[in-house]
Formats: structure tokens, C-alpha cells, sequence
């Protein structure tokens, strides 16, 4: 398991998307395991941003949602 160590939530929030929107991109066809909660929040709104500006797209990726 690989950690990542950050100075803030926002930074974090940051690395985190860039290693989701990777992923995605690399494999659009994924399933991705999303937590519920407010921790992922800030992942999210950066993961949407990045999206609708045309950087990486869902279209083909499979969510489950863990609650």
C-alpha cells in the first residue's frame, strides 16, 4: 500500500483526484468504489471540475457507491 503524505485537505483533496482522474483515463471503462461522507467532498468537487472542463470523462466508468 502506498501512502501520501500532504500539508492540507485541499492538497490532498488534490492528490487524490489526479490519481482518480488517471486511472479513469488510462482505464475508461473502470469501476470505481466511491465513499459517502464529507471526507472524498473536496476529491469530488475537483474530480467534476476537471470533468467538465473536458480533462478526463465518466462516461464509461461504473460507480458503486459505499455507504
Amino acid at each position: 500500500m502506498k501512502f501520501i503524505v500532504t500539508e492540507d485537505y485541499e492538497a490532498m483533496s488534490r492528490t487524490a483526484a489526479r490519481v482518480i482522474s488517471g486511472y479513469v483515463s488510462s482505464h475508461p471503462d473502470c469501476v470505481l468504489g466511491l465513499a459517502t461522507g464529507s471526507t472524498p467532498v473536496g476529491t469530488y468537487k475537483q474530480l467534476a471540475v476537471w470533468s467538465q472542463k473536458g480533462d478526463f470523462s465518466f462516461k464509461e466508468v461504473t460507480t458503486v457507491n459505499l455507504d
